[in-house]
């Protein structure tokens, strides 16, 4: 096969893209969570395209639910644009995946909001009642960023408390 055969395959980027990427197009949900289950780690499902798509807008936009249920379960970051500007959730081809992609996000959303509470409730114990009603939050982020919680969640804080669009049920 020569280096610009892939050129000539009917749906296929020049550009290398990983098997989870080419799992999400087809609609392989079984090689997909197989994937999930024996080697995907966080960067490498998110890992983008020469569109700056992900394995779970991919999967959204060929309409294959199944896989994008996995692939956020699996906690792919469903915030990242492409660079068209558009999100898992715009790219979805039905309503039902679309709803699946915005229960993703109400759940990353809520999982968020927990840890936040934990770590100024901790916050609070540590240094007293007086730190309790301080209004920076500094402390508790730098606890977060200890304990591993990815820069792209910490981001979605503010000074307090986490900020949400105004679509959040919480």
């Amino acid at each position: 096969m020569s280096p610009t055969a892939s050129a000539d395959v009917p749906g296929c980027a020049t550009w290398q893209r990983t098997a989870l990427m080419i799992a999400a197009r087809h609609g392989q949900d079984d090689v997909v969570i197989r994937a999930l289950e024996t080697s995907c780690t966080q960067p490498q499902l998110d890992v983008v395209d020469e569109q700056g798509n992900t394995a779970v807008m991919i999967a959204a936009r060929e309409g294959h639910k199944k896989v994008v249920e996995a692939l956020i379960a699996a906690g792919a970051d469903l915030s990242i644009e492409n660079l068209e500007n558009q999100t898992a959730a715009d790219l979805a081809k039905t309503e039902e995946i679309r709803a699946a992609v915005k229960k993703g996000e109400a759940q990353a959303e809520s999982l968020l909001r927990t840890i936040m509470a934990m770590a100024k409730k901790d916050e609070s114990i540590a240094a007293g009642a007086s730190a309790a009603s301080s209004s920076s939050n500094d402390g508790g982020l730098k606890a977060l960023q200890s304990m591993g919680v990815p820069a792209e969640l910490l981001a979605l804080a503010g000074d307090d408390l986490p900020r949400f669009s105004a679509e959040s049920p919480y």
